[in-house]
């Protein structure tokens, strides 16, 4: 599984180069980070997520989670 989730990794960060707006794909590359233990990079895709689609609710929670992992739930 770790595997999948670092080849689609690859894919998405080339695609969120393509396209920086993509929300979508921004949270997908965050779910990915974050099924690789990668919390900061997870984060960080989740924030560009928020940035091209602030309408979209899925990543403030995903944020939240991936806070929770790292022990810093009051962030």
């Amino acid at each position: 599984m770790r595997s999948h989730n670092a080849g689609a990794a690859k894919m998405l960060e080339q695609l969120t180069a393509r396209e920086p707006g993509n929300g979508a794909a921004w949270r997908t590359l965050g779910l990915a980070y974050q099924h690789l233990k990668q919390a900061d990079k997870a984060i960080a895709a989740y924030q560009r997520a928020l940035a091209a689609d602030p309408g979209m609710p899925a990543p403030i929670f995903s944020i939240g989670v991936v806070y929770a992992q790292k022990q810093e739930a009051d962030r």
